[in-house]
């Protein structure tokens, strides 16, 4: 391939190219020579002849089996040296022709050169950058990958490589202490970011366990799970629950089918459902396998030691723990000094939270007919809840421990209703 005009001759060949890569096909080199030559005839600025060019040979190497982008920076650098060239020419040209000017006639100013010098050294480093960014994805690196991002085919280097752990699982899953919460953090930052396509790529991924898509995004998030929506997408059977209706222009009404919800009530229920998450948890971050595999031993030995009737408040601390994770990413599952505190409030008979249960079975079971122990439970409960008025007239059809308000006396919180109490009689 030679340049035409003035003698001048370089050609495009697949050792300027790299070694022994393959060439870019001769309608597509014909075509950036084309560029070339309107940029000699000055039928073209250099700024769209480089533009054209490079979007030549980037559809070259797209339509192209055996080309890569590696062989874009030698094509392109060798159709910039020729508009350089031919650019120099012109310069040189230009400064041995005589300034001449007919009498009679003014001078016509000719375009501003600095501005057009401007705009060329901007696009050129901005090629160049571009170049360099290209160059460093594709590094000397022998196992690289291509993943897909917004519609943008890019390099998954080694440095990548670590959120993708699910990808090499064996890699990552004995990582020393520090290292793994910092591994943590990262992989949290950088998934936030872009959830949508990385759940995709969990997904995809083959060995991937089954896990509703909707705890996928809390994990890949770093927020804590619904256990029971994990327990209820694990015996689901409903394929598409979602019915959706065009009912005009522009309107479309989407009705969702009732699924069954099953609550975690039992050690059964939890049980099934942590290990769901763990496998889940385990294969997008193979190195807190060890980690949730030792909460689940502290959690179990709860069950073992609490009586049965009380394992809802085990459930309950359970969340607690998950939560508090959730809120400090940088706590350890297995680390449970640090839930202390909200095993004292969940479990101990001491903590807030145990105690308003305990307070709440006490007067409810303190409405019902008995001793004067159960008024003066009442009377001291009285600001905790309002008297049940439809009780009062005889209208509840409620038992007392399923009604929110108490089955007592409007009046004087008595163990009666309204027209048996005698503070009412005597006001009459």
């Amino acid at each position: 391939m030679s340049e035409p005009g003035n003698g001048t001759t370089q050609t495009l060949s697949s050792e300027q190219i790299s070694g022994d890569q393959p060439e870019f096909d001769q309608s597509s080199v014909d075509r950036c020579l084309k560029h070339v030559e309107d940029f000699k005839r000055g039928e073209t600025e250099k700024a769209d002849a480089l533009l054209e060019i490079q979007y030549i040979l980037h559809s070259a190497i797209a339509e192209s089996n055996s080309l890569t982008q590696l062989n874009f920076k030698p094509g392109f650098k060798h159709f910039l040296e020729l508009l350089d060239h031919v650019s120099d020419e012109n310069e040189s040209g230009d400064k041995r022709q005589p300034s001449v000017v007919e009498e009679g006639r003014e001078d016509n100013p000719e375009p501003s050169e600095p501005e057009s010098v401007s705009k060329e050294k901007r696009l050129r480093a901005r090629l160049r950058r571009r170049e360099h960014s290209e160059e460093a994805e594709s590094d000397d690196s022998g196992d690289e990958h291509e993943y897909v991002l917004r519609g943008k085919r890019r390099k998954l280097t080694p440095e990548r490589m670590q959120y993708y752990p699910w990808l090499q699982p064996n890699a990552y899953r004995h990582l020393s202490t520090r290292r793994a919460e910092q591994l943590t953090l990262e992989c949290y930052e950088e998934w936030s970011e872009e959830t949508k396509y990385y759940r995709g790529q969990v997904t995809a991924t083959p060995g991937c366990p089954s896990f509703p898509l909707s705890q996928w995004t809390l994990l890949l998030e770093g927020r804590a799970p619904d256990l029971e929506k994990v327990l209820s997408g694990h015996y689901s059977t409903s394929i598409d629950p979602k019915q959706s209706q065009v009912l005009g222009k522009g309107f479309e009404i989407t009705l969702a089918q009732p699924t069954a919800t099953h609550k975690v009530k039992t050690y059964g229920d939890w049980s099934i459902a942590t290990d769901l998450w763990i496998d889940a948890l385990t294969f997008i971050m193979p190195w807190k396998e060890n980690e949730l595999r030792g909460y689940r031993r502290y959690l179990s030995g709860f069950f073992v030691d609490v009586h049965y009737n009380l394992h809802t408040r085990i459930i309950d601390f359970d969340k607690a723990c998950r939560l508090k994770i959730e809120g400090q990413k940088y706590l350890r599952f297995d680390s449970t000094n640090d839930f202390r505190r909200l095993e004292i409030s969940h479990l101990s008979s001491l903590g807030m939270v145990a105690f308003s249960e305990i307070q709440q079975l006490s007067s409810s079971n303190g409405s019902g007919k008995g001793s004067g122990v159960g008024k003066k439970s009442f009377r001291g409960e009285g600001s905790r809840g309002e008297p049940c008025n439809n009780w009062n007239r005889g209208a509840c059809d409620k038992a007392s421990t399923n009604c929110t308000r108490f089955h007592v006396c409007s009046k004087c919180r008595g163990n009666h209703r309204r027209g048996d109490c005698p503070m009412a009689k005597e006001s009459k």
